[in-house]
């Protein structure tokens, strides 16, 4: 672990511009593969920043703010930060075990289902009080883990960050796709997939929100199609 770099404080902040980080990362390009002390990459804590969400969003949907020139290099610092480091996008975070742009994802499809997972235990009860046939193949933790898989939840909606973090994980793998005979890219990019298909109910989740803009921006993202 090398210790917090002025990359990291940049990441973190919800006041740094955009051309401070690039800046930063240009002066030691190091900075991208150096752990803090706590075991994360710069990448680890730029994923977890919700200003950076609100940068992009203020760049595309409401216009330039003063406060915010940089809207438009969100996806160039990416890049840059990418180049630096491209195995950085597969290594996990050690506080939550995912890699980066991945947290906020599954934290909202745990969200979305928390209710199915609650009513879950529900099931289980009653079933065993039920007159079930002692000689059936069908468990009664089979029959609650499909309550869980069938439970359609009501008015899903996506949260800005939510959406931006899969459009990063698209452009990551848009980035792996322009040299689609590279071995490496493509390992980077084959880990990038397995790691948001293995998100529990996630196609699920996806296709059940609520608004059709929103369903037709995300399904049309390159980490959607894949």
């Amino acid at each position: 672990l090398g210790g917090t770099t002025p990359l990291h404080a940049a990441c973190a902040s919800n006041k740094a511009s955009l051309s401070s980080l690039r800046s930063i990362l240009k002066s030691n390009p190091t900075f991208a593969s150096t752990r803090d002390a706590f075991g994360r990459l710069p990448i680890h804590i730029f994923a977890r920043n919700e200003a950076f969400s609100r940068i992009s969003f203020r760049g595309s949907t409401a216009g330039p703010d003063a406060n915010y020139p940089d809207s438009n290099n969100v996806e160039q610092f990416l890049g840059e930060l990418f180049d630096a480091s491209p195995r950085s996008v597969t290594l996990p975070d050690f506080e939550d075990k995912m890699i980066p742009f991945l947290s906020a994802i599954v934290e909202w499809t745990k969200i979305i289902h928390a209710y199915a997972a609650l009513t879950q235990f529900e099931w289980r009860a009653t079933l065993r009080q039920s007159m079930i046939n002692p000689h059936t193949q069908i468990s009664i933790k089979n029959i609650a883990d499909a309550h869980l898989i069938f439970f359609i939840p009501q008015d899903v909606s996506v949260t800005p960050f939510v959406t931006w973090s899969l459009q990063m994980l698209s452009f990551l793998l848009d980035r792996c796709n322009r040299k689609r005979d590279d071995y490496y890219l493509a390992t980077i990019r084959d880990t990038i997939i397995k790691n948001v298909s293995s998100i529990p109910l996630f196609c699920k989740s996806i296709l059940l929100i609520d608004s059709n803009r929103d369903l037709e921006r995300i399904t049309s993202l390159s980490i959607i199609r894949n």
